[in-house]
This record gives structure tokens, sequence and C-alpha cells, in this order.
């Protein structure tokens, strides 16, 4: 491997980038993925997955040329029968178990096992079998990538990553996560070079537990405040105040509500610097991937996206409102009570596509005092001007109008 002493100058020329481009066509592509997939019952899901790959794989630029990918829906619903076939025997024992059991424990214990089956066995299974389908689909310049490993083994790498992480309150995850990022990694390969992971928990752990504190801890407060104020509750005696528990569980509540926010920030931070520490500690043969990526550009990036949707997911909202109750106030009242914003969304709507059909432009000119508009429209030859304001009002006494001059001051 290629080692650069710190310092050294290095031009840029030198090393294969990493570049993803943004193509066009990807809200037509997901326009038509979700029409199908409705169409279709979720049938075509699976061939809309693949047409999503295609398009994030064909992005991915390596060295001036992109990735490919040679999936195919068919394989992923045949996988997906194949995986049905697999559970379903599981599934109707538990099913039949758990409407005959007489034992309402018994029920619970049932609920129970299938979930820690699910959690422990199918998911990790899936998961791997999944990295492995991905990789043999994956080409670049001909090149086409591998996976070898054993399924049970990393299952027993899950199970025991899971293990720890529930003995410790969750602050073993990064040490799971880095145990099955480090046999996955190993067992992968593209072409005749192997890939290799010697990163550590180590780094990630402290940082994992802050991540953690805060929301942990306000949890914890909020969890206190609410018992106490069942137990101030119940020390009263008697019928408690609906108004004033209410209020009283709504502000220890306050704690809970901010820890949410907060924990789902730290958590995409995390998940970036994870990301960029895996690469960073990823080698292909002699090549040593690096990573500049910031977390906190990430992060940025993601509250700045679900503000606007939010804000556009209001707006809709809004709109449907509002014509649903113009639309109900015309029928049952006879548009005698009804609020005008329906008509006012209708004449807009109206006056839109006739300024589009006709492609006008309009200009306002204002003085002191009066105010009139003028529209002057490409369509007409002429090019003469169309006073629209209605009617036009002459300028006050000793203010000057368009045409003429202003007196200017001494």
């Amino acid at each position: 491997m290629t080692t650069i002493e710190a310092g050294t100058p290095v031009d840029d020329k030198d090393f294969s980038r990493l570049v993803f481009v943004n193509r066009p066509g990807l809200f037509g592509l997901l326009l038509k993925n979700m029409g199908l997939t409705i169409v279709t019952l979720g049938i075509y899901r699976f061939w809309a997955r693949t047409a999503l790959r295609r398009y994030w794989w064909s992005s991915v630029v390596i060295d001036g040329d992109p990735l490919e990918y040679t999936g195919t829906g068919a394989e992923l619903f045949l996988g997906f029968l194949i995986f049905l076939l697999l559970i379903s025997p599981f599934a109707l024992v538990w099913v039949g178990l758990k409407v005959f059991a007489p034992d309402p424990r018994w029920r619970a214990l049932l609920t129970l096992g299938f979930y820690v089956f699910l959690v422990f066995f199918l998911i990790p299974i899936a998961l791997f079998r999944a990295r492995r389908y991905r990789m043999s689909r994956t080409r670049w310049r001909g090149i086409r990538g591998g996976m070898t490993g054993s399924t049970l083994r990393f299952l027993g790498i899950t199970f025991a990553g899971f293990l720890a992480t529930m003995l410790t309150f969750g602050i073993m995850a990064p040490w799971m996560r880095m145990r099955q990022t480090r046999y996955i990694t190993n067992c992968s390969s593209f072409g005749d070079q192997t890939l290799s992971f010697d990163g550590t928990s180590r780094p990630l752990i402290l940082r994992w537990l802050a991540i953690i504190a805060v929301p942990g801890l306000l949890m914890i407060l909020s969890i206190v405040l609410i018992g106490g104020v069942v137990a101030k509750q119940a020390a009263a005696g008697g019928q408690p105040d609906p108004k004033m528990f209410a209020a009283a569980s709504a502000f220890a509540m306050i704690p809970l509500w901010v820890a949410i926010p907060i924990f789902m920030i730290g958590l995409i931070w995390y998940n970036t610097y994870e990301f960029r520490y895996i690469l960073n500690h990823t080698s292909v043969g002699a090549i040593r991937l690096h990573s500049k990526i910031e977390p906190w550009a990430v992060v940025g990036y993601v509250v700045a996206f679900f503000f606007l949707a939010g804000i556009a997911f209001a707006i809709v909202i809004g709109v449907v409102v509002a014509a649903t109750f113009g639309v109900a106030a015309i029928v049952t009242h006879g548009g005698e009570t009804g609020p005008p914003v329906f008509f006012i969304a209708v004449i807009g709507l109206v006056c839109w596509r006739r300024c589009r059909r006709c492609r006008c432009i309009c200009r306002c000119r204002a003085t002191d005092g009066w105010r009139r508009s003028a529209m002057r429209c490409r369509k007409h030859p002429s090019g003469t001007r169309h006073w629209t304001s209605g009617p036009t009002l002459s300028a006050p006494a000793g203010v000057p109008s368009h045409g003429a001059s202003r007196p200017r001051p001494a």
C-alpha cells in the first residue's frame, strides 16, 4: 500500500475520486414507480426497487466510469416468494398456538417468542443475504463484485452483539456494528481484490454515549415527573381533578418531547460519522478509501428538507381543507354563508390559465396617491397598452403625471 508523508503536496489527479452525479429523471421515475405499485397492489415494488438501484448505481462515478447494477425485479420477487415459503410454517404454528392457547400468559409468551425469532434470526439472515446479492450484482468497468462467508457465522455475531447491547442498555451497540462490518467487509471482494476493514469500536463508543446520554436523562426526568404527578394524585385521595391532572401530565411530558428531536438529530450525526469512519478504515486490495463527509452538514440538509417538506405539506393541507369547506358551504347553504376562499381560488386559477395562454407581462406604476396598471401583450402586433385596472384616476392637483417631469428641489 502506498503511503504519503504528512505535509507532502499531492496532486488530486493522482487519486481516483468517487463522484455522485445528479442525473435527471429521478422525479419521473418516482412517480412511475408509485403509480405502477398502486395499480399492481404492491407487486411492482420489486421492479421499482430495481429501477431505483440502477439509477443510484449509475449516478456513482469512480475514476470517470459509473457503477452498474445488473439485478432484476424478477430475482427480487422470486427471493420474496422463497422467504414467504420459509417463514410460513413458523407463522402458521405461531398463529395456531396463539388462537388455541387458553391462557393469556401463553399467548403473550408466544408473541414475545415470535418477535425474538424475527429480530434475532430472520432479520440478520435477510440483511446478510441482501448484501451478498447486491455485491454480486454490482459491476464497474466489467469487474464484478462478490461476497463469501457463512450466514450462520454472521447470525452468531449478531446474536452476541444484541445480547451485549441489551445487557449494557445500548452502550455496546457500536461494538456490535463494528463486528458485523468487519465480517461483511472481509468477506467481500471486487474482481481479484479483497476488501479489508481494520476499524475498532473504541472511537465510536464515547460519541455514542454522548448521543444517548442527554435524551436518556431527559426521558428519566420525564418519567420521574409523571410518577410524581401520579403519586400526588393518589396521596390526595378522592377523585382527582381531571384538568389539573391533564395539565400536570402535559408539563411532565415536556422533557420527553424535547428528548425525541435531540436524539433524532444526534442519531443522524452519529450515523454519518460512523459511515465516514468505516470508509476511512476500509481497503480494496492496496487502495485505501478516504472520505471527507461532514456530519453536521448532513444534519443541516436533513433538517432543512424536513422543514421545507413540513411547510409544503401544511400548504397543501390548507388548500385542500379550504376548498373542501368552500364546496361544502356551497352544497349545504347555497354559497350564502360559505367562506370566499374557494371562489378566490377558482378565480385565481382561471386568471392564471388565461395569463399563461396569453403570455402577457403586467407592469404596475404608482405615483403619490394614485395608481394604474398597464399590460402589454406579446401577441398584439401593434404593441399597444391596455389599461386593465378599471377607471383611470386623474392625478391630484400639484402632482405631475407619468409623462410630466417632476420639479427638482431647490
